[in-house]
């Protein structure tokens, strides 16, 4: 029996990516310590990530880290940004109030901060 050998298919190495991005740490309320994390991959944002830092595995962390799950999917699709922070930005609920960041002092939630800072940073 003769056992044929195919040639080698010649394959592209895969284009570099270089992904970056920026990370906050935000108290809201005096309630919620959180971090916010965006990956960027060109000149785009395409994920992000949110912790709440003194609930780690509570339901407000389990909430926001899977917001940032969905936020992360719809970016890599196209949805636009400007659209993502326009739906986040004023939607209230707990907590709520003054923050520790110097650009952003008052929010409605959460979710506000991260539209605000996503505006201020990236928009």
């Amino acid at each position: 029996m003769t056992v044929l050998q195919s040639p080698q298919a010649r394959v592209a190495p895969p284009p570099e990516r270089k992904i970056d991005g920026y990370t906050v740490d935000v108290t809201i309320g005096g309630q919620l310590r959180m971090r916010v994390t965006t990956m960027i991959t060109g000149n785009r944002v395409t994920g992000i990530d949110i912790r709440a830092e003194q609930m780690a595995g509570s339901i407000p962390d389990g909430l926001l880290h899977q917001l940032g799950e969905m936020a992360t999917v719809l970016l890599r699709s196209g949805y636009p940004l400007e659209k993502l922070v326009e739906s986040w930005r004023g939607v209230w609920f707990q907590p709520l109030g003054h923050t520790d960041d110097s650009d952003i002092r008052e929010v409605a939630s959460p979710l506000d901060y991260i539209a605000r800072w996503l505006e201020a940073t990236y928009l």
